[in-house]
């Protein structure tokens, strides 16, 4: 028996991974996506604890933390933007490929992301050695 509406076509077993395919893309670049906002949204964080902060310490925070939170906060905001550039550009290769039968996996990518989440560990790093 055949999945359900296809009977037992070979053509229909072909479309039916074709669309798993692409489910399986669209997985994926939700979970880039998910990736992007959670840095974003950090990035959003690192800003408003540094402008609670300056409000609650008033001139000592040019002594303790100082703009560099800000600019930690903008590189955050900004990776996690080129981050959701690049997801959306790996999903539309990556269908287009799924759609010509030419699909090959592309580490680069996920390098990519490991890499930027790895800067975010030593921007962190140095911030809080620096502010310490």
């Amino acid at each position: 028996m055949g999945e359900r509406g296809c009977g037992k076509t070979r053509n229909c077993k072909e479309g039916n991974r074709h669309v798993r395919e692409h489910l399986a893309n669209e997985r994926t670049f939700l979970s880039w996506v998910r990736t992007s906002i959670a840095i974003l949204a950090f990035g959003f964080l690192v800003e408003k604890f540094s402008l609670y902060l300056r409000w609650v310490m008033g001139a000592a925070y040019q002594t303790v933390g100082g703009p560099r939170s800000e600019i930690l906060a903008a590189v955050f905001i900004g990776l996690g933007g080129v981050l959701l550039v690049v997801a959306a550009v790996r999903f539309k290769v990556v269908q287009r490929q799924i759609d010509t039968g030419t699909f090959r996996p592309s580490p680069a990518a996920d390098f990519l992301v490991v890499g930027v989440l790895l800067l975010m560990v030593v921007l962190l790093a140095i911030y809080l050695l620096r502010t310490g």
